[in-house]
């Protein structure tokens, strides 16, 4: 009826069959490191995606969304699934990029069309324009003037010698210094900024 050969053939594959059932969580957790090592090849050294992704197949894996009654040997289907994991987010990412890149085409398209700025051009230039006059506030009064007079009300040398009485070459030292110093300013306000955040 049976051949015996057959017999022990299938109590084997029960027997790893069984196995792999019960202990799927633990042969996962055993060989997380080299599983995170594939992933995060796989993602081009994307570390926390790679152990988010993990995670989620800890959790499919704990939740029993996978059918492991064919599972023969349980390490090399750990490592397509795993395969698989990675390819699926990579796939993912790229057809969110395509979209933004579509999305940021069309943008352009329609402000350009419009001759309207794009949106985030709008707040990085207001972004700039607040964080200038807040160093500008900060600066002495005649370091403020004469950056205002030259570059807010667009005066020439000629304009700038004639009004405050002084000679190009002290005009054009006052502008370098001044502009230093809104340097330094803009440079205090950018890092403490950076450590608000």
């Amino acid at each position: 009826m049976d051949d015996p050969s057959n017999c022990v053939d299938l109590d084997s594959r029960l027997t790893v069959k069984n196995r792999a059932v019960s202990l799927n969580v633990e042969n996962v957790l055993v060989h997380r490191e080299w599983l995170l090592t594939v992933l995060v090849t796989r993602l081009r050294n994307c570390r926390d995606v790679a152990e988010d992704l993990f995670g989620n197949l800890v959790a499919e894996l704990v939740a029993d969304k996978h059918d492991l009654s064919q599972v023969l040997a349980l390490e090399p289907w750990l490592y397509r699934l795993t395969v698989n994991k990675a390819n699926d987010w990579l796939r993912s990412e790229r057809r969110s990029k395509l979209a933004r890149e579509r999305l940021a085409f069309v943008q352009e398209q329609t402000f350009s069309a419009l001759d309207q700025p794009l949106p985030l051009d709008v707040i990085l230039k207001d972004e700039r324009s607040h964080l200038l006059n807040q160093a500008l506030d900060s600066l002495d009064v005649e370091d403020a003037e004469i950056l205002n007079l030259k570059y807010l009300h667009d005066w020439s040398y000629a304009q700038l010698e004639k009004h405050l009485g002084l000679s190009q070459h002290q005009i054009t030292h006052r502008l370098r210094l001044a502009r230093q110093r809104l340097k330094q300013i803009l440079v205090q306000i950018q890092d403490a900024s950076q450590w608000d955040s």
